[in-house]
């Protein structure tokens, strides 16, 4: 009996500890036909990727904090106007050049948040988003103008992926893929802050990286004991 009663709370624990890894995530979509002055659909949902769960309604509102700019090289950024839908934050825009365009999402003004329930503390939160939007054949060069960022470049099957911390590459950095199947796949960086990447099946990826910073500081007028930076980055294979 008693030798059950352990097997029992035991599972328990190990429930408990499996839920609480999983966490709510932004991440953006794009529907377009991938052609000069065609419009390109934009979409930011919120859910839980890997189990297919969409937030509806009132759970989206909190997306008009996060600021969305489409950047190419030698062009101006583009701030998107986005629009509330069921499902999801929606807005558009028209390439008008052969090229990468990288879609980009900033929210660098949420309030500081007591976050001792999740391990952190006192944390300034700032959430960066990105994507890829892909112009006929011939990919341009990618900034890496994000305090935490991230360059991704295709080669046949191939993605090389390169991580950047404050603009410098981010050597041995671990981090997650969430597959179009519903894994998880854990991947870690090499000296260089690269990492290369085979995806498994067609469909939608999105690369989920985090990273603290101690420093402690003032943001609007409140205490904090760290920044919590969080880069959800997502590409169609």
């Amino acid at each position: 009996m008693k030798a059950f009663k352990i097997l029992v709370s035991f599972i328990i624990i190990l429930m408990v500890s499996t839920l609480s890894v999983k966490a709510h995530t932004y991440w953006i979509q794009t529907e377009g036909s991938h052609k000069i002055n065609e419009l390109v659909q934009v979409k930011i949902y919120f859910g839980e990727y890997v189990t297919g769960e969409i937030m509806k309604g009132k759970a989206l509102d909190k997306v008009k904090d996060i600021k969305l700019l489409v950047r190419f090289e030698g062009l101006e950024d583009m701030l998107l106007t986005m629009i509330q839908d069921s499902a999801c934050w929606k807005g558009s825009f028209t390439p008008a050049q052969a090229g990468s365009y990288e879609i980009i999402g900033i929210n660098d003004t949420r309030e500081v948040q007591d976050w001792h329930k999740h391990g952190f503390g006192i944390v300034r939160p700032v959430q960066y988003l990105k994507t890829i939007y892909q112009v006929g054949a011939v990919a341009t060069p990618q900034s890496n103008k994000a305090f935490l960022d991230i360059v991704t470049q295709k080669k046949e099957d191939f993605y090389t992926l390169l991580v950047y911390k404050n603009r410098q590459p981010a050597a041995k950095t671990k981090f997650f893929i969430s597959q179009p199947d519903g894994e998880e796949v854990p991947v870690e960086t090499n000296e260089k802050g690269m990492v290369e990447y085979k995806p498994t099946s067609k469909g939608l990826y999105i690369i989920g990286i985090e990273w603290v910073d101690k420093t402690p500081g003032i943001f609007s007028g409140k205490e904090y004991t760290s920044i919590r930076y969080r880069l959800d980055a997502s590409f169609n294979y």
